[in-house]
């Protein structure tokens, strides 16, 4: 028995997500989060003249941050987007997630924003509140760095 053939926009369709299946597939070699800068990114429409900057720089972030037993356990990783307010003073308020992923690497990212301090926005050499959003990498045992070979 024969089968008509598929018509031309569902070849193309299946075309599409094979291409989208095979480049998927495999190492890049890329680390997580390494396409992320790590930085903070006001949000548009702020109008600031310098951006709040992390006391310590984001290394401060890598310091604090914990690999959380269960993440490990689901072999989980990625970037949390968090949004927040840095207030006149340098203290995050109204924290909140952006872009989550697994359950412990989100409560761990807002535990981390939690113990973080900065230097705040300045509009006219004054300190003002601004908000911002910034990415917690948590790259894991399971992201390894490149190597060269």
């Amino acid at each position: 028995m024969r089968h008509p053939a598929a018509p031309a926009w569902l070849r193309s369709l299946l075309g599409l997500l094979l291409i989208g299946l095979v480049g998927g597939c495999g190492s890049s070699g890329s680390v997580v989060g390494g396409d992320v800068e790590r930085r903070i990114y006001v949000l548009q429409g702020e109008d600031i003249d310098q951006p709040p900057e992390i006391e310590g720089g984001y290394a401060q972030i890598d310091s604090v941050k914990t690999y959380p037993s269960a993440a490990e356990e689901d072999e989980a990783y990625g970037v949390i987007w968090l949004q927040c307010t840095i207030s006149a003073g340098g203290i995050p308020t109204r924290i909140q997630m952006a872009r989550g992923g697994h359950p412990a690497l989100e409560t761990e990212a807002l535990n981390v924003m939690q113990q973080l301090t900065f230097r705040p926005a300045t509009k006219d050499g004054a300190p003002v509140q601004s908000r911002v959003q910034i990415p917690i990498i948590f790259e894991g045992p399971y992201a390894s760095p490149e190597t060269e070979e």
